[in-house]
């Protein structure tokens, strides 16, 4: 038999987990119920990266969404006695053409088969002023350009103000790389990795900035089609994936510059 979990159960779950592995950080975790489901939003400031947090999050969503045929798949977990999650099972999508497998496993020994209460668990990173302002001023020199002023939004949420969109997107996905909690007292510069040949400005003038779906580290991207038609696939980890063509993709290349604003301002404005 299914137990069935409220959203503000599942929410005390993904507390307790992020405790465990993530000791001593502060977390925001707040859940929404709406007609037609509920979700969980979970912020911080600093501290560890958007892909080691999402790493714990996805484990607790109860539902997947395939871009490619604009179809959601709901999964049934196995709670454990020490309030770990896993997937139990789920019909995925390939049945319907979609690109998400299905998943039966065997029932761990102590577990309790459960559906969670929120379909996604979405993860939120800030950066301070403190943490945001050496990444700029390392970056803004790399790239050539002035060192842009960092502000503070009311709630304390720092940004790099430049109006060159392609900087702040720089910025934006070069702290998102860096845990917090790695970086030394002094900032020593040599925390921050130098870029990558694919990070480079004339490699990364080419790219579509990072939205929320993708976090960091950026998307692989791979070419598939679905009844003839090409797609490209970006598979944002943990055997996840979205999928769209043609026309979506000059409308992302359209709007480079509104969607590096809506990314550096957390959805605030474009």
């Amino acid at each position: 038999m299914t137990r069935y979990l409220s959203c503000a159960e599942t929410a005390k779950l993904v507390r307790v987990a992020l405790k465990a592995r993530f000791p001593g950080q502060k977390f925001s975790v707040r859940s929404s119920n709406y007609a037609g489901g509920a979700s969980i939003s979970v912020g911080w400031t600093d501290g560890p990266t958007t892909k080691e947090v999402d790493e714990i999050l996805n484990r607790y969503e109860g539902k997947s969404f395939d871009g490619s045929i604009d179809m959601g798949c709901y999964w049934q977990h196995w709670l454990l006695p020490d309030g770990t999650v896993t997937v139990a099972q789920g019909t995925g999508t390939e049945g319907s053409m979609g690109f998400i497998p299905s998943i039966k496993t065997d029932r761990p020994e102590g577990a309790e088969l459960v559906s969670m209460g929120a379909d996604y668990v979405q993860p939120s990173r800030s950066f301070s002023a403190e943490f945001l302002r050496p990444i700029a001023e390392r970056v803004a020199k790399r790239e050539g350009k002035p060192i842009p002023e960092i502000k503070t939004y009311s709630n304390g949420t720092a940004y790099a103000n430049s109006p060159d969109a392609n900087l702040t997107t720089f910025i934006w996905r070069e702290a998102e790389k860096i845990n917090a909690n790695d970086i030394q007292p002094d900032n020593n510069p040599a925390i921050i990795p130098p870029p990558t040949a694919a990070e480079t400005p004339a490699a990364m003038e080419t790219e579509t900035p990072p939205t929320r779906a993708m976090e960091t580290p950026p998307a692989r991207a791979t070419l598939t089609e679905y009844k003839g038609h090409p797609l490209i696939a970006l598979d944002t980890g943990n055997g996840r994936q979205f999928q769209f063509g043609l026309k979506k993709a000059m409308a992302i290349l359209a709007n480079l510059d509104a969607v590096a604003k809506f990314v550096q301002t957390d959805g605030a404005s474009i």
